[in-house]
């Protein structure tokens, strides 16, 4: 697909946008409030988010959408990051968006892409095996355009809110991703909370009958659609990690200012200094790369998988740090619920984890970035 590239003055409008939306609509302490309800998000914010546009910012125009790129989308998600969004834009808007653009299957693509540009969709990718070791869901041939799906698959987002799942199952013939609309006999759904309060959900396929009309993308295709999928998603979670470290730094900033000991503000201690100054050189270098990770997307780049591995781990890292220092910066008070330095503590936790925490993508790009090496390396250990 071919993004239509904006002017450095339509991001300054969409950043002054989310910002303004951000601090209008959203507040951290929402999450507090929602923890464990169904959804944990607010639907009237999740229709006024697409009202924005924001949902169908990645589909083309047709289809009700921007075809504005992920650099757009980015710019999105550091301003909303601030504030601790609950809605799915990440899970809805990029990964699973992205995951139905590789279809071929336009009777079915086109509708869904139409209802998340619509805020009515909200499907979810189920992509990961309930257990290291465990197969995952299997399709089977049932008989001439008919399949049969069998097995779990976790930490399917957005567990509740969810309008259907997106499977990737394994064939005979490779990996195929299927449609399964909410409700769908067969299928059982169990919902277990994340870290910050956001939910995600456990599927039990058992004898679960489609049709090739459900068949998004057949075998052979399906695993450098998912690929690209997580790719995009684990930009635009770096991009969202982006906004919610640089929230807690202007935090932390502003009770240097305020908190005072032997009769001066601590800012004006030197090592504290030091410190913030640390931290915001790992913002810096985090916005650039996010930056770039994004433009490799929107390009088509060949290495986008490794731009997005990078990304997400300099992103979750950086951010994981910066709550830490933070919450160090305001003492005892920084532990406790009421506290909104733990809700940003809670949130890092469950972004970095994510689709692969910071350890699993460093792996990644190694993997990637220097393949000859890795595979010697693991010959010799076996081997030895």
């Amino acid at each position: 697909m071919t993004f239509t590239t904006l002017s450095t003055d339509e991001h300054d409008m969409l950043r002054d946008a989310a910002r303004t939306f951000a601090q209008r609509e959203l507040n951290p302490g929402t999450q507090r409030q929602r923890r464990g309800q169904n959804p944990p998000f607010d639907p009237a914010t999740w229709q006024a988010m697409a009202a924005m546009g924001w949902t169908g910012l990645l589909i083309e125009e047709p289809l009700g959408g921007a075809g504005a790129g992920l650099q757009a989308f980015c710019t999105v998600l550091s301003e909303l990051g601030r504030a601790l969004p609950a809605e799915p834009l990440v899970a809805c808007g990029v990964l699973a968006t992205v995951a139905i653009q590789g279809s071929d299957n336009t009777a079915l693509r086109e509708p869904l892409l139409r209802g998340i540009a619509a805020g009515h969709e909200l499907p979810a990718l189920a992509q990961e095996p309930a257990s290291r070791g465990a197969s995952g869901v299997r399709a089977r041939r049932h008989m001439a355009g008919r399949w049969l799906l069998d097995g779990e698959l976790r930490f399917a987002r957005p567990g509740h809110g969810a309008t259907g799942h997106l499977v990737l199952a394994g064939t005979p013939d490779g990996p195929a991703l299927f449609w399964l609309r909410h409700g769908l006999a067969g299928v059982s759904t169990t919902h277990e909370m994340l870290t910050d309060g956001s939910d995600a959900a456990q599927l039990v396929l058992t004898g679960v009958a489609l049709s090739d009309a459900e068949l998004l993308v057949p075998p052979g295709r399906a695993t450098a659609v998912v690929q690209r999928a997580v790719d995009a998603a684990l930009i635009a979670t770096a991009a969202e990690l982006l906004g919610l470290m640089r929230a807690v730094f202007e935090q932390a900033l502003d009770y240097l200012r305020t908190r005072r000991q032997f009769g001066v503000a601590i800012g004006s201690f030197q090592a504290l200094q030091h410190r913030a100054v640390d931290l915001h050189i790992q913002h810096e270098l985090t916005s650039a790369l996010v930056e770039r990770a994004s433009r490799l997307y929107d390009e088509g780049s060949a290495e986008l998988s490794m731009v997005a591995a990078h990304a997400k781990a300099r992103a979750a890292d950086a951010a994981q740090h910066t709550v830490r220092e933070a919450m160090q910066f305001h003492g005892a008070m920084g532990y406790t619920d009421e506290c909104d330095i733990g809700l940003y503590l809670k949130r890092s936790l469950s972004l970095a984890a994510w689709l692969g925490n910071p350890s699993e993508q460093r792996k990644r790009y190694a993997a990637l970035r220097f393949p000859i090496a890795t595979t010697t390396t693991t010959s010799t250990t076996a081997v030895s």
